[in-house]
């Protein structure tokens, strides 16, 4: 699903494991899609360097990441502020701000 509102778009989905054999082509059709911010769910991100290689692949300039779930940002333009991670690591609470005021900052849970 994206969600585009002539300032930012957000796509958000289900990968069911990021580190499988088709990653890099979903990787590549949601870069395509050009969302500025993607959340994921069952990201399957266990450990620092699964982290940082999903970091790398999206070329994110901003990755918050669970073992269930994460935040990509992929616009330098945009400021992911991590609030709050709850008890079950399954959701984050994440402050979005635009670097020129573009948009009025808003919560993403």
């Amino acid at each position: 699903m994206i969600l585009n509102n002539n300032k930012i778009s957000i796509a958000s989905i289900n990968c069911n494991g990021l580190l499988h054999q088709n990653k890099n082509q979903l990787i590549r059709h949601l870069r395509t899609q050009q969302a500025h911010i993607i959340t994921i769910q069952e990201s399957h991100a266990n450990n620092i360097e699964k982290e940082q290689r999903l970091h790398n692949t999206f070329c994110a300039t901003q990755s918050f990441w669970t073992a269930h779930c994460g935040i990509v940002a992929l616009s330098s333009d945009i400021n992911l502020t991590q609030l709050k991670i709850y008890n079950d690591h399954r959701h984050i609470l994440f402050r979005v701000e635009h670097t020129r005021n573009d948009f009025q900052p808003f919560f993403l849970l």
